[in-house]
């Protein structure tokens, strides 16, 4: 019982640090199973796109950029002031 705890813990701390995903959208499965798909999409574009591993910094630009709070030159600009 208590390696099963270990288990989920390590599940849940992994998809909050490595996929960005800090809170859970919705409740249902579905909802859950989309967030987890749309994180990991976002960390291989990261990765394919800059060469970097992601970091919590990049997650939130490219977030803002797919919710529309910032703009393609931003999310540009951004990116080139890491390198």
């Amino acid at each position: 019982m208590i390696r099963l705890r270990w288990l989920i813990k390590m599940f849940i701390r992994t998809f909050k640090q490595l996929l960005g995903c800090r809170h859970l959208f919705s409740d249902n499965r579905n909802g859950v199973e989309i967030q987890a798909y749309c994180g990991m999409i976002v960390c291989m574009l990261i990765l394919i796109y800059t060469g970097e591993q992601s970091n919590r910094a990049m997650e939130q630009m490219v977030w803002y950029y797919l919710i529309g709070l910032a703009s393609l030159k931003e999310l540009e600009a951004f990116i080139k002031n890491r390198r």
